[in-house]
């Protein structure tokens, strides 16, 4: 839809060019019969006056320009077309205190009052890492990025931002510094095999009343979070702004 009415709202800039020039040239040439019509009158009495009725006249009964039928056509396709420039708002540009900037401008854009919505089409592709290396780096550059926009724009300060999003800002920020749960993941089955001891002393009703609540919740919690979403088929997530008080 977008790509057919671009096209057509161009040929139609075409004809209205066309139709503009086609208006001059009458215009200059109805002006060249005025200006004849005054050399032969200009001796006449009372001349000045029928030159003006004259050339009142005559400019008065031309016809309508095609200009007026364009412009129809024209408020036709705005009222199809998906492009709507005149719903644009300003917004800051994005964010430049964080080499992570797609997250430092949504949370700006969330303070805002702009609300994104999950839309469930791959737009983009991009490469992940090849090697361990590669996604060092790349996991590096996303904590500095965080670390740089909880220093600068800390989310549990930041005005405009709700609740859930202070939150869920600042637990992308903080988990880059928990990463001591992981040593203890990888260095467990490691001290089992060298050492023998056991990271769980006995499946006691002690652990399992632990353990169990916090799968179902856990499994609960993604019940409630993707609701509505079907799973698997999606490589990437995409989020669409609303501006603020849209409903759409």
């Amino acid at each position: 839809m977008a790509e057919v009415t671009s096209a057509f709202q161009r040929r139609v800039d075409v004809a209205a060019r066309d139709v503009v020039v086609s208006d001059v040239e009458a215009l200059r040439a109805d002006l060249r019969e005025i200006e004849q019509l005054s050399l032969e009158t200009a001796d006449e009495p009372g001349g000045a006056l029928l030159i003006d009725d004259v050339a009142i006249g005559q400019l008065a009964h031309r016809d309508w320009s095609p200009m007026g039928a364009l412009e129809s056509v024209r408020a036709m396709v705005r009222a199809v077309d998906v492009d709507r420039g005149d719903e644009a708002q300003s917004v800051m540009p994005m964010a430049t205190i964080s080499v992570t900037e797609d997250m430092a401008t949504a949370m700006r854009l969330h303070a805002q009052g702009w609300r994104t919505v999950y839309h469930h089409e791959s737009l983009a592709d991009g490469l992940a890492p090849e090697d361990l290396g590669t996604m060092l780096t790349q996991r590096l550059r996303w904590a500095q990025g965080t670390m740089q926009v909880m220093l600068r724009e800390n989310p549990l300060l930041r005005t405009g931002l709700t609740a859930g999003q202070r939150l869920m800002y600042f637990a992308t920020m903080w988990s880059y510094l928990s990463g001591f749960a992981a040593v203890i993941y990888i260095a467990a089955p490691i001290i089992y095999l060298c050492f023998g001891v056991l990271p769980v002393q006995a499946f006691s009703l002690d652990f399992f009343l632990r353990l169990i609540p916090f799968l179902v919740m856990n499994q609960l919690l993604f019940l409630v979070v993707g609701r509505g979403v079907k799973p698997g088929g999606v490589s990437s997530t995409a989020w669409r702004c609303s501006p603020p008080g849209s409903r759409r």
